[in-house]
């Protein structure tokens, strides 16, 4: 999520502890933000989004 937040300048937050889940993968740097993100909740992580903000829902 910090290469996320790099790429697209957005800051990353945490609802809750951040998760200690590691994912990797090999996606093209022009892919639109709203693409990745679909694309990683697939991996059953789940966001908000509110402005130039992403919000990573905890997990229950």
């Amino acid at each position: 999520m910090s290469q996320v937040a790099r790429w697209y300048d957005v800051d990353v937050v945490y609802e809750g502890d951040k998760p200690d889940n590691h994912f990797s993968g090999i996606v093209s740097r022009d892919i639109s933000l709203s693409k990745l993100l679909e694309i990683i909740e697939i991996g059953g992580i789940h966001f908000r989004i509110e402005g130039k903000k992403i919000i990573v829902l905890k997990h229950i």
